[in-house]
């Protein structure tokens, strides 16, 4: 059994739960996020979070079934999930990431209300890493055992989360006025939206990248 895969697949699983775990943040930042229409759901981040979480759980289910019971219907549909989840994980890890730290370190409030950092109120360093760093390194980790599927379908299955996203991007702003991001606050639709669908261009432009640079000999 790949002990390395397993204990990245444990690893990255634990830091994503307790991403989302109550404790992860102060209550006054835990409210602003569930205050937004669709909660956590309105933010790039958490759809990373989310789609890791699962990425690593279909890939630990994986190895551990095919080991205890072989190869089944079962084994192959988690198969299936973690060969359409790792890319586009992967790839929000790194959106994110570079979305995330420059934009961040140029001033805080760009993610975060100014009401709560007046207040001196804001993310623990921790939290932040496991958001923003800790999945891009553990889901690269990852890909230096585990063959990256870089096919059209997984380019068009990029597409459309990307999509999903925006068009609840775009329902948090109609039913609130306001774009999920601070720095996003003097944007109209069309910059917005340009925004947009500049990181799903950006995005499926990194998954070609890294096409040819595939690791040597994967293992699965």
């Amino acid at each position: 059994m790949p002990i390395a895969q397993i204990l990245i697949c444990v690893l990255g699983m634990s830091m994503c739960l307790y991403s989302l775990s109550p404790w992860a943040f102060p209550v006054e930042l835990h409210n602003y996020f569930t205050s937004k229409y669709l909660g956590y759901g309105s933010f790039l981040t958490f759809w990373n979070i989310y789609f890791t979480l699962i990425t690593f759980a279909s890939k630990l289910g994986y190895l551990m079934i095919k080991k205890l019971i072989g190869i089944g219907a079962f084994t192959y549909f988690l198969h299936i999930t973690f060969s359409f989840l790792f890319p586009l994980s992967l790839i929000l890890s790194i959106i994110v990431f570079l979305g995330y730290w420059p934009l961040m370190l140029i001033n805080y409030n760009n993610f975060y209300p100014v009401f709560l950092t007046e207040k001196n109120i804001r993310n623990p360093m921790f939290t932040d890493l496991c958001l923003h760093l800790f999945p891009l390194l553990s889901l690269s980790l990852l890909r230096t055992t585990a063959r990256l599927s870089c096919s059209l379908i997984n380019i068009f299955f990029i597409f459309i989360i990307g999509l999903a996203y925006v068009i609840s991007a775009n329902y948090v702003f109609y039913i609130e006025g306001a774009w999920p991001y601070p720095f996003m606050d003097t944007f109209g639709w069309i910059e917005a939206n340009v925004l947009f669908a500049g990181g799903i261009i950006l995005s499926i432009g990194i998954l070609l990248i890294l096409r040819k640079v595939q690791p040597s000999r994967p293992r699965k």
